[in-house]
Formats: structure tokens, C-alpha cells, sequence
């Protein structure tokens, strides 16, 4: 039957005609998606699991993408409160209905932990709600700035070890006493002082 063949004919080059297409689509959002400077994480929004990721994504965690797509989010995170799978999912739920920003201790594959701040929202994937997840290294900041608390927990320490009374002010008032220059302002504290104008504690005499 001529007809017959010519209509199955037609059906099977309609067929690859959307198959080639489709094909051109996933090249297309597989290239963007791999293009991202940033880690991009796609999460079933019911189960946490993560259904896609980036390239970018997976050499932050050390991990092929075979392995990410199989592995939960426990394994990715420090694992200890509040960093564990439970917290993770609570934020999943939580971005649902508005995004989160939030930072995050991650753990590598090598079992190295480090610092990504993170945002996730609720988004459409080939017409699937997911939860789309991108994130960054903020390691360094976050080693910077635990080196700042260290220097100054010492240079606090340092400071008020001192015998001689230390003052530092802005605009006449109070920014920083240490310990000798509180004893010197008899019967005060620490929070009597600061923010008050140095005015305040000089002798009439003398103003």
C-alpha cells in the first residue's frame, strides 16, 4: 500500500525531525548550564536529591557527575549541626515558598571541608518544579575573617593586660577602654563608658 508507506514514512521523519530538535535544546541548555562560573545544583524539591549538576559544581566537591547524582546531601556537608541532611531539607521546604540565602560548611570528596555561600529557590525544569541551587567558594573569606577575631581576641587580651590606662575615642566619645582606664573611673563598668562624651568624666576645673 503505497499510501500506508508514504504515511509511516512521513510519521518516522516527523519523529526524528523532534528527536533532532530536542537533541539541539538539551546541547544548547547543557552548554549554558556548564557555563555558569558558578556550582549550580538541581534538587527533587520532595526528596533533597540532586537530579542535575554543573560542572563547575562537581569539581568544587571533587566529585564526576555519576557520583553527585547518587550521593546525599549529608555526604556534601560537614554533617555535624547545623549542617546536616535535616537542616538542608528544612531549607529546601523554606525556598519553596521564598528564596534562601544562606552560607554553608561543605565536605569534598577527599573529606576537606570549605566555606559556599548559597542560593536556592523553586524553579522550572523541563516543566518540573525543582529546586535550583547555585553557589560559590567563600572559603578564603571566611578563613580571613576567622584570622581577624583571632587578632583581635588577642589584641584585646594584650590590651587590657596592661597597667596603663588606654583610651580611644571618636568625636569626644567613648569607643574602647581597657581594664586599667575602667578601675581609674571608680565605681563604673565597662558599658558605663563606652559611647558616653569624655566631657562627662573630666573635672569641672578642668573642662
Amino acid at each position: 500500500n503505497i499510501i500506508g508507506g508514504t504515511a509511516i514514512t512521513e510519521d518516522i521523519s516527523a519523529q526524528i525531525k523532534v528527536e533532532k530538535k530536542l537533541q539541539i535544546s538539551e546541547e544548547k541548555y547543557r552548554t549554558i548550564f556548564n557555563s555558569i562560573n558558578e556550582g549550580l545544583f538541581i534538587h527533587d524539591r520532595n526528596t533533597g536529591a540532586i537530579v542535575d549538576a554543573n560542572q563547575k559544581g562537581c569539581e568544587m566537591y571533587g566529585y564526576s557527575f555519576e557520583e553527585i547524582v547518587k550521593i546525599p546531601i549529608s555526604q556534601l556537608s560537614k554533617n555535624k549541626t547545623p549542617f546536616t541532611q535535616k537542616e538542608a531539607i528544612n531549607f529546601i521546604k523554606k525556598a519553596q515558598k521564598k528564596p534562601q540565602f544562606f552560607e554553608w560548611h561543605a565536605r569534598k570528596k577527599d573529606g576537606s571541608l570549605f566555606w559556599v555561600e548559597v542560593n536556592m529557590r523553586l524553579g522550572e525544569v523541563s516543566n518540573i518544579k525543582r529546586i535550583i541551587v547555585t553557589f560559590r567558594d567563600i572559603n578564603k573569606r571566611k578563613n580571613a575573617e576567622e584570622e581577624l577575631k583571632i587578632s583581635e581576641i588577642r589584641y584585646r587580651q594584650l590590651v587590657h593586660g596592661l597597667q596603663d590606662p588606654i583610651i580611644v575615642h571618636s568625636l569626644g566619645k567613648f569607643v574602647f577602654v581597657n581594664d586599667a582606664a575602667v578601675k581609674l573611673a571608680k565605681g563604673k563598668k565597662y558599658s558605663d563608658l563606652i559611647g558616653k562624651n569624655i566631657i562627662e568624666f573630666v573635672h569641672p576645673d578642668y573642662r
